[in-house]
């Protein structure tokens, strides 16, 4: 099978091609399980073929909000240039319904100082409720 599969003649072929290569001089029971066994345990060969097509799953509908700052986006953009305040970091917030955005500055990306940004941003605009 190493012939047959991982020489410089063979090319790592694939399960096909390497069992008509063997079963050209060669038969022993299982030969075609034999064959599919090694070329999956061949490290070249799983390293260079390309990955089998995810199944394509159809897109869920969101529900229409109509209710402002219910459905949002909220990121997290950088390392940016240094600011004058020694700021680096971007929270970036955008509301579905209403389209509003705002970019808020940060100087690090710990979960403290995001979740301070974000209760300031609360404070100011307001939190819907359900």
């Amino acid at each position: 099978m190493k012939f047959a599969h991982d020489s410089w003649l063979s090319g790592h072929t694939g399960n096909h091609l390497t069992c008509k290569q063997i079963l050209h001089r060669f038969f022993w029971p299982g030969v075609r399980r034999d064959v599919q066994k090694y070329i999956k345990t061949c490290k070249p060969c799983q390293l260079t073929t390309r990955l089998k097509a995810k199944k394509k799953v159809s897109l869920i509908s969101l529900s229409i909000v109509e209710e402002r700052f219910y459905r949002m986006a909220v990121n997290i953009v950088g390392p940016l240039t240094i600011s004058r305040d020694g700021h680096r970091f971007l929270l970036t917030i955008s509301d579905y319904t209403t389209r509003y955005q705002e970019a808020l500055s940060l100087r690090t990306t710990n979960t403290r100082k995001a979740a301070e940004v974000l209760e300031q941003f609360f404070i100011r605009v307001g939190v819907s409720t359900f």
